[in-house]
Formats: structure tokens, C-alpha cells, sequence
């Protein structure tokens, strides 16, 4: 009987009878030393892929459930990383281009909300969840393969210093980390997440700025 693939990132681990877990703690962010705002987008990349190659050799519905939560998480927090410290560079620094990139992302962040929140009410057994996950992935697929092969290179050809990169990659390694799923976070969902106001993002940050001062 073949086993999950298990890659690229810490457990979830997954044995039968799979041992209760916290989603909060499997969620884990460090930034290499000579990590780029490109490389650190791409291992996201990696991740969300990983989750759903999980998804699709689990055995039980239960695991089935676990992965595609997992993907949901991973998703909704890539999305606020980018919307807090990728697009404003984008915006910033490479003009109607660059705006144009932003908003293209955000367009298609608002219909992953639209599916997640379809899969947050359906039943992983349900017949048409598989379909509407499968949709997903396939948009994602897509859209991640864009970023690669186009947004990216443009953000480090120029404009972007290595430092800068550098620095840009641990914002959106501590965004993320700071947006793990737990009762702290005013979002209860993924999709939550996703449709947050930027506003309201900012002030998260600016709440946890306040309380280390």
C-alpha cells in the first residue's frame, strides 16, 4: 500500500490512526541567509504544490481533509505576504507595469476566495469537492507558473538589490509566520484571511510593533 509523499516541509505526519494534531504548529518559516524575495515566493510555491500531492495520495478522508486544510492555510497566508510586501515593490518601483502585476494578483486572490470558501462548506466526501479542489489547483498551477516565469525575473533583473531582496524575503517570511492559524488571528478561515482588508493587516502589525516596544 503506498505511502504519502511527505517533501519540503515539517509534519503534518501521516500514519493511520493519525495522532490529533495543532494546525498552528505545523506551520513553520525561516529565511536562508542568501534567500531572495524570489526564492522565498517560490518555496511557497513549493509547499502549496506539496499539500496537494499530499492530498492526493492520502488514504482516508480524514487525511484528505487535513491536506486540503493545510493547502487552504498556506495559501491565505502566501496571499497576504504578497499583498503586504510584494506588490507594493511591484507598485513602487516599476510603475504602470507594475501595477498592472498587483492587480492582477489580487483579481485572482479574490476568486481562490471564492473557491475556498466553497471547500470550507463542503465535505472533503462530498462529490463535488474533488472537483472544485482540482479547479483550484489547476488555477493555481497556472498562475504560479506566470509569476515564475515572468513577475519574478522582472523584480530582480532591476531595480532590486541583492540586500534589498534579502530583506524583502524575511518581511515575507515574518508575515507569514506572524499569520499562523490560531485563536489570536481575527480569521477563523482561509478565506477569511484572504478577503481581510489590507487595512486590517497592517493593523496586526502595528499592534504587535506596539506590544514588543
Amino acid at each position: 500500500m503506498p505511502k504519502p509523499r511527505l517533501t519540503a516541509f515539517p509534519p503534518l505526519k501521516i500514519h493511520r490512526p493519525l495522532a490529533p494534531f495543532s494546525l498552528a504548529r505545523t506551520f513553520k518559516t525561516t529565511t536562508p541567509p542568501q534567500a531572495t524575495i524570489s526564492s522565498a515566493v517560490k518555496a511557497d510555491h513549493g509547499e502549496i504544490k506539496d499539500c496537494y500531492a499530499n492530498f492526493l495520495e492520502a488514504l482516508s478522508f480524514d487525511d484528505k481533509k487535513q491536506w486540503a486544510t493545510r493547502l487552504a492555510w498556506e495559501l491565505a497566508r502566501h496571499s497576504a505576504g504578497e499583498r503586504l510586501v510584494l506588490y507594493p515593490v511591484f507598485e513602487d518601483y516599476y510603475g504602470a507595469e507594475g501595477k498592472a502585476i498587483a492587480e492582477r494578483g489580487r483579481s485572482y486572490y479574490k476568486m481562490y476566495k471564492d473557491h475556498l470558501r466553497t471547500l470550507e462548506t463542503t465535505n472533503v466526501s462530498n462529490s463535488s469537492f474533488r472537483p472544485t479542489f482540482d479547479e483550484l489547483m489547476a488555477s493555481l498551477l497556472e498562475r504560479m507558473e506566470e509569476k515564475e516565469q515572468r513577475d519574478l525575473p522582472l523584480l530582480e533583473a532591476i531595480r532590486v538589490e541583492p540586500a534589498m531582496s534579502h530583506s524583502l524575503a524575511q518581511s515575507f517570511q515574518q508575515t507569514k509566520s506572524v499569520l499562523t492559524p490560531s485563536g489570536k488571528l481575527p480569521f477563523e478561515t482561509p478565506s477569511a484571511l484572504i478577503d481581510a482588508p489590507i487595512d486590517t493587516l497592517l493593523g496586526i502589525f502595528q499592534k504587535i510593533r506596539s506590544r514588543a516596544a
